[in-house]
Protein backbone atom coordinates (compact mmCIF):
# COMPACT_ATOMS: atom_id res chain seq x y z
CA UNK A 1 0.00 0.00 0.00
CA UNK A 2 1.37 3.60 -1.07
CA UNK A 3 0.16 6.47 0.69
CA UNK A 4 0.95 9.75 -0.72
CA UNK A 5 0.05 13.72 0.43
CA UNK A 6 0.16 16.89 -1.26
CA UNK A 7 -1.19 20.28 -0.27
CA UNK A 8 -0.98 23.84 -2.06
CA UNK A 9 -2.26 26.83 -0.01
CA UNK A 10 -3.24 29.92 -1.39
CA UNK A 11 -3.74 31.45 2.11
CA UNK A 12 -4.94 29.62 5.61
CA UNK A 13 -8.32 29.95 4.61
CA UNK A 14 -7.96 27.82 1.10
CA UNK A 15 -6.04 25.46 0.04
CA UNK A 16 -6.09 22.40 -2.49
CA UNK A 17 -4.73 18.90 -1.22
CA UNK A 18 -4.14 16.07 -2.72
CA UNK A 19 -4.10 12.26 -1.15
CA UNK A 20 -3.61 9.27 -3.56
CA UNK A 21 -3.67 6.15 -2.11
CA UNK A 22 -2.85 3.06 -4.06
CA UNK A 23 -2.27 -1.32 -3.27
CA UNK A 24 -1.95 -4.50 -4.73
CA UNK A 25 -3.92 -7.30 -3.97
CA UNK A 26 -1.72 -10.49 -4.33
CA UNK A 27 -4.59 -12.51 -3.28
CA UNK A 28 -7.19 -11.21 -6.15
CA UNK A 29 -3.96 -9.81 -8.26
CA UNK A 30 -6.05 -6.83 -8.51
CA UNK A 31 -4.79 -3.24 -8.12
CA UNK A 32 -6.35 -0.73 -6.20
CA UNK A 33 -6.00 3.30 -6.34
CA UNK A 34 -8.67 5.93 -4.64
CA UNK A 35 -7.29 9.76 -5.92
CA UNK A 36 -9.22 12.48 -3.79
CA UNK A 37 -8.48 16.02 -5.34
CA UNK A 38 -10.18 18.23 -1.87
CA UNK A 39 -10.32 22.10 -2.44
CA UNK A 40 -11.09 23.33 1.46
CA UNK A 41 -12.58 27.45 0.98
CA UNK A 42 -13.63 27.29 4.74
CA UNK A 43 -11.64 25.14 7.43
CA UNK A 44 -13.59 27.19 10.37
CA UNK A 45 -17.11 24.87 8.50
CA UNK A 46 -15.35 22.18 7.38
CA UNK A 47 -16.29 23.20 3.52
CA UNK A 48 -15.00 21.95 0.85
CA UNK A 49 -15.20 20.47 -2.32
CA UNK A 50 -13.96 17.11 -3.24
CA UNK A 51 -13.49 15.13 -6.73
CA UNK A 52 -12.51 11.31 -6.32
CA UNK A 53 -11.41 8.72 -8.75
CA UNK A 54 -11.07 5.50 -7.53
CA UNK A 55 -12.22 1.40 -8.24
CA UNK A 56 -13.77 -0.96 -6.33
CA UNK A 57 -13.12 -4.81 -5.49
CA UNK A 58 -14.50 -6.66 -8.39
CA UNK A 59 -18.24 -7.49 -7.82
CA UNK A 60 -20.20 -10.36 -8.87
CA UNK A 61 -24.13 -11.13 -8.16
CA UNK A 62 -25.82 -14.65 -7.30
CA UNK A 63 -28.87 -13.82 -9.39
CA UNK A 64 -27.02 -12.58 -12.56
CA UNK A 65 -24.68 -15.87 -11.81
CA UNK A 66 -28.11 -17.81 -12.08
CA UNK A 67 -28.60 -16.55 -15.66
CA UNK A 68 -25.23 -16.61 -16.92
CA UNK A 69 -25.01 -20.56 -15.24
CA UNK A 70 -28.52 -20.94 -17.25
CA UNK A 71 -26.98 -20.78 -20.50
CA UNK A 72 -23.32 -21.44 -20.05
CA UNK A 73 -23.58 -24.06 -17.89
CA UNK A 74 -21.85 -24.98 -14.65
CA UNK A 75 -18.31 -26.25 -16.30
CA UNK A 76 -17.71 -22.05 -16.77
CA UNK A 77 -17.26 -19.29 -14.07
CA UNK A 78 -19.38 -16.05 -14.84
CA UNK A 79 -16.49 -13.47 -15.05
CA UNK A 80 -16.02 -10.76 -12.22
CA UNK A 81 -16.92 -7.03 -13.00
CA UNK A 82 -14.17 -4.46 -12.45
CA UNK A 83 -15.92 -1.30 -10.60
CA UNK A 84 -14.31 2.16 -11.38
CA UNK A 85 -16.37 5.33 -9.95
CA UNK A 86 -15.98 9.40 -10.47
CA UNK A 87 -17.41 11.40 -6.92
CA UNK A 88 -17.95 14.72 -6.73
CA UNK A 89 -19.51 16.32 -3.81
CA UNK A 90 -19.28 19.24 -0.99
CA UNK A 91 -19.16 19.54 2.51
CA UNK A 92 -20.27 22.37 5.12
CA UNK A 93 -20.98 22.40 8.79
CA UNK A 94 -24.13 24.81 8.89
CA UNK A 95 -23.66 24.45 12.98
CA UNK A 96 -21.54 23.09 15.14
CA UNK A 97 -24.16 20.28 15.59
CA UNK A 98 -25.23 19.85 11.55
CA UNK A 99 -23.31 18.96 8.48
CA UNK A 100 -24.62 19.10 5.00
CA UNK A 101 -22.76 16.67 1.96
CA UNK A 102 -24.17 17.14 -1.47
CA UNK A 103 -22.79 15.55 -4.42
CA UNK A 104 -23.13 12.73 -7.12
CA UNK A 105 -21.49 9.46 -8.10
CA UNK A 106 -21.07 7.91 -11.64
CA UNK A 107 -20.40 4.10 -11.64
CA UNK A 108 -18.83 2.31 -14.52
CA UNK A 109 -19.44 -1.79 -13.63
CA UNK A 110 -17.68 -3.72 -16.96
CA UNK A 111 -17.39 -7.52 -17.51
CA UNK A 112 -13.52 -8.47 -17.08
CA UNK A 113 -14.71 -10.85 -20.00
CA UNK A 114 -16.91 -9.18 -22.55
CA UNK A 115 -16.98 -11.48 -25.07
CA UNK A 116 -18.27 -14.15 -22.76
CA UNK A 117 -21.19 -12.28 -21.37
CA UNK A 118 -22.43 -11.17 -24.53
CA UNK A 119 -22.02 -15.17 -25.95
CA UNK A 120 -24.49 -15.92 -22.94
CA UNK A 121 -26.60 -13.29 -23.75
CA UNK A 122 -26.64 -10.89 -20.82
CA UNK A 123 -25.01 -7.44 -20.54
CA UNK A 124 -21.34 -6.77 -20.20
CA UNK A 125 -21.55 -3.58 -18.44
CA UNK A 126 -23.77 -2.04 -15.71
CA UNK A 127 -23.85 2.00 -15.72
CA UNK A 128 -25.30 4.31 -12.51
CA UNK A 129 -25.67 7.66 -11.87
CA UNK A 130 -26.91 8.80 -8.94
CA UNK A 131 -27.00 12.40 -6.74
CA UNK A 132 -27.18 11.68 -3.15
CA UNK A 133 -27.61 13.97 0.71
CA UNK A 134 -25.88 13.22 3.14
CA UNK A 135 -26.73 14.97 6.97
CA UNK A 136 -24.94 14.29 10.19
CA UNK A 137 -26.21 15.25 13.27
CA UNK A 138 -24.31 15.75 16.84
CA UNK A 139 -26.77 17.11 19.25
CA UNK A 140 -25.45 16.31 22.22
CA UNK A 141 -21.73 17.43 23.11
CA UNK A 142 -20.16 14.49 24.25
CA UNK A 143 -23.37 11.92 22.90
CA UNK A 144 -22.94 9.84 19.57
CA UNK A 145 -23.18 11.12 16.03
CA UNK A 146 -26.22 10.54 13.89
CA UNK A 147 -25.94 10.39 9.62
CA UNK A 148 -28.72 9.56 7.75
CA UNK A 149 -27.88 9.14 3.45
CA UNK A 150 -30.33 8.99 0.38
CA UNK A 151 -29.07 8.35 -2.90
CA UNK A 152 -31.33 8.05 -5.79
CA UNK A 153 -30.28 6.43 -9.23
CA UNK A 154 -31.05 8.13 -12.69
CA UNK A 155 -31.47 6.18 -15.51
CA UNK A 156 -30.12 7.90 -18.67
CA UNK A 157 -27.29 9.96 -17.75
CA UNK A 158 -23.84 9.30 -18.88
CA UNK A 159 -25.79 6.05 -20.51
CA UNK A 160 -26.95 5.12 -17.20
CA UNK A 161 -28.91 1.81 -17.48
CA UNK A 162 -29.21 1.41 -13.60
CA UNK A 163 -32.25 3.31 -11.38
CA UNK A 164 -32.72 2.85 -7.42
CA UNK A 165 -33.31 4.67 -4.38
CA UNK A 166 -31.20 3.97 -1.17
CA UNK A 167 -31.38 4.87 2.25
CA UNK A 168 -28.92 4.43 5.61
CA UNK A 169 -28.63 5.59 8.59
CA UNK A 170 -25.73 5.10 11.15
CA UNK A 171 -25.43 6.12 14.92
CA UNK A 172 -21.60 6.59 15.71
CA UNK A 173 -19.99 6.49 19.89
CA UNK A 174 -16.70 7.17 20.85
CA UNK A 175 -15.68 7.62 24.57
CA UNK A 176 -12.35 7.32 25.86
CA UNK A 177 -11.18 8.66 29.48
CA UNK A 178 -8.15 9.64 30.69
CA UNK A 179 -6.26 6.84 30.58
CA UNK A 180 -6.54 6.47 27.03
CA UNK A 181 -8.53 3.38 26.99
CA UNK A 182 -11.40 3.96 24.08
CA UNK A 183 -14.91 2.33 23.81
CA UNK A 184 -16.37 2.55 20.43
CA UNK A 185 -20.09 1.55 19.47
CA UNK A 186 -21.95 1.59 16.25
CA UNK A 187 -24.96 0.93 15.02
CA UNK A 188 -26.26 1.04 11.73
CA UNK A 189 -28.69 -0.11 8.55
CA UNK A 190 -29.19 0.85 5.46
CA UNK A 191 -31.94 -0.68 2.32
CA UNK A 192 -33.25 -0.01 -1.30
CA UNK A 193 -36.55 0.94 -1.15
CA UNK A 194 -36.60 0.96 -5.27
CA UNK A 195 -34.35 -1.08 -7.63
CA UNK A 196 -34.89 -1.54 -11.29
CA UNK A 197 -32.81 -4.66 -11.23
CA UNK A 198 -31.50 -6.83 -8.99
CA UNK A 199 -27.84 -6.90 -10.17
CA UNK A 200 -25.00 -4.73 -8.12
CA UNK A 201 -26.29 -3.84 -4.69
CA UNK A 202 -23.77 -0.73 -3.20
CA UNK A 203 -24.07 0.67 0.25
CA UNK A 204 -22.16 3.27 1.25
CA UNK A 205 -21.74 2.13 4.98
CA UNK A 206 -21.22 -1.23 4.14
CA UNK A 207 -18.56 -2.33 1.51
CA UNK A 208 -15.67 -4.51 1.56
CA UNK A 209 -12.47 -2.42 2.10
CA UNK A 210 -9.85 -3.20 -0.34
CA UNK A 211 -7.32 0.04 1.03
CA UNK A 212 -8.45 0.14 4.99
CA UNK A 213 -6.51 2.53 7.06
CA UNK A 214 -5.28 1.98 10.72
CA UNK A 215 -7.15 1.99 14.41
CA UNK A 216 -7.45 5.80 14.13
CA UNK A 217 -10.01 6.53 11.31
CA UNK A 218 -13.32 6.78 11.16
CA UNK A 219 -14.47 3.41 12.27
CA UNK A 220 -15.86 1.87 9.79
CA UNK A 221 -16.24 -1.29 12.12
CA UNK A 222 -15.59 -3.31 9.18
CA UNK A 223 -15.97 -7.51 8.92
CA UNK A 224 -12.73 -9.09 9.18
CA UNK A 225 -13.81 -12.69 7.53
CA UNK A 226 -16.83 -11.70 5.78
CA UNK A 227 -17.20 -13.09 2.45
CA UNK A 228 -16.80 -10.55 0.45
CA UNK A 229 -19.69 -11.43 -1.94
CA UNK A 230 -21.85 -10.80 1.27
CA UNK A 231 -21.25 -7.07 0.83
CA UNK A 232 -23.67 -6.79 -2.67
CA UNK A 233 -25.89 -9.74 -2.16
CA UNK A 234 -28.56 -8.47 0.05
CA UNK A 235 -31.60 -5.17 -0.27
CA UNK A 236 -31.43 -4.37 3.81
CA UNK A 237 -28.58 -4.69 5.93
CA UNK A 238 -28.48 -4.51 10.10
CA UNK A 239 -24.72 -4.12 11.36
CA UNK A 240 -23.74 -3.63 15.36
CA UNK A 241 -19.74 -3.13 16.43
CA UNK A 242 -18.47 -2.86 19.96
CA UNK A 243 -14.77 -2.29 20.41
CA UNK A 244 -12.66 -1.50 23.27
CA UNK A 245 -8.46 -0.54 23.09
CA UNK A 246 -6.49 -0.30 26.20
CA UNK A 247 -2.69 -0.40 26.43
CA UNK A 248 -3.66 -2.99 29.15
CA UNK A 249 -5.30 -6.05 28.29
CA UNK A 250 -3.79 -9.49 28.25
CA UNK A 251 -0.36 -9.60 26.09
CA UNK A 252 0.72 -6.05 27.97
CA UNK A 253 0.92 -8.12 31.46
CA UNK A 254 3.19 -10.40 30.06
CA UNK A 255 7.39 -10.55 30.28
CA UNK A 256 9.16 -9.37 27.53
CA UNK A 257 6.27 -9.15 25.14
CA UNK A 258 4.36 -7.06 27.18
CA UNK A 259 7.26 -4.32 26.46
CA UNK A 260 6.24 -4.12 22.66
CA UNK A 261 2.74 -3.99 22.82
CA UNK A 262 1.31 -0.51 23.01
CA UNK A 263 -2.65 -1.00 22.68
CA UNK A 264 -5.12 -4.26 22.41
CA UNK A 265 -8.52 -4.07 20.70
CA UNK A 266 -11.33 -7.01 21.56
CA UNK A 267 -13.95 -6.42 19.53
CA UNK A 268 -17.47 -7.91 18.23
CA UNK A 269 -19.42 -7.55 15.68
CA UNK A 270 -23.02 -8.62 14.30
CA UNK A 271 -24.63 -8.40 10.86
CA UNK A 272 -28.26 -9.45 9.86
CA UNK A 273 -28.81 -9.47 5.56
CA UNK A 274 -31.08 -11.81 3.17
CA UNK A 275 -30.23 -15.27 2.03
CA UNK A 276 -28.25 -16.22 5.01
CA UNK A 277 -27.82 -16.67 8.77
CA UNK A 278 -26.73 -14.17 11.44
CA UNK A 279 -23.15 -13.36 11.30
CA UNK A 280 -21.48 -12.57 14.24
CA UNK A 281 -17.21 -12.19 14.56
CA UNK A 282 -15.51 -11.82 17.78
CA UNK A 283 -12.14 -10.68 17.06
CA UNK A 284 -8.81 -9.70 19.41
Amino acid sequence: KLDIGARYAWNTHRYLTLNPQFGYNFKGQQFYYTIPLRMTYNPKRNGFAEFTWGNGNRTSHAALGEAFQKVMGDTIAMPDFKDEYFQLINNVAAYDWLEVTTGMVYHRRRSSDKALMQQAGLADKFLSFAPSLTVRLSPWQKGPTLTANYERGIKGVLQSNLAYERWEFDAVYKYQNKSVRILNLRLGTGFYTQRSTDYFVDFTNFRDNNLPTGWEDDWTGQFQLLDSRWYNESNYYVRSHVSYDSPLLMLSWLPWVGRIVETERIYISALSIEHTRPYFELGY
